[in-house]
């Protein structure tokens, strides 16, 4: 399989999973995001920052950023942390969240939770 054919089938199975989680009750999806259950497309992630509000997901964002789930995951979980708390605006990227090899993530994270708790 070539790298475009591949990429193509990974968006288009991207889209499905997305549509698949957007069509969920938004507590059912975020059960599924609690017990583990993620996909293979990390579009619950997407899903997460499309329809949920940041009040009812932030604590539990921030606990799985802190976990030892794939890179990949933590990378989307940030995103969507970063986009329902409109923490882009403060410079953060979620490679800053995610990315342990590259940033310290911790740090990061604790900071972020401070920003949170005051704003």
């Amino acid at each position: 399989m070539t790298y475009a054919k591949f990429q193509a089938y990974f968006e288009e199975s991207a889209e499905r999973e997305l549509a698949q989680y957007n069509a969920m009750p938004l507590q059912e999806l975020l059960r599924q995001a609690r017990s583990g259950k993620l996909g293979e497309y990390y579009q619950i992630w997407h899903s997460i920052a499309q329809r949920a509000v940041a009040t009812e997901v932030t604590d539990f964002l921030l606990s799985f950023l802190s976990s030892s789930s794939s890179y990949l995951h933590r990378y989307h979980c940030a995103s969507a942390l970063i986009s329902l708390n409109g923490l882009g605006a403060s410079g953060w990227e979620a490679h800053h969240l995610s990315a342990e090899a590259l940033h310290p993530v911790a740090q990061n994270l604790a900071e972020v939770r401070h920003q949170l708790s005051a704003g």
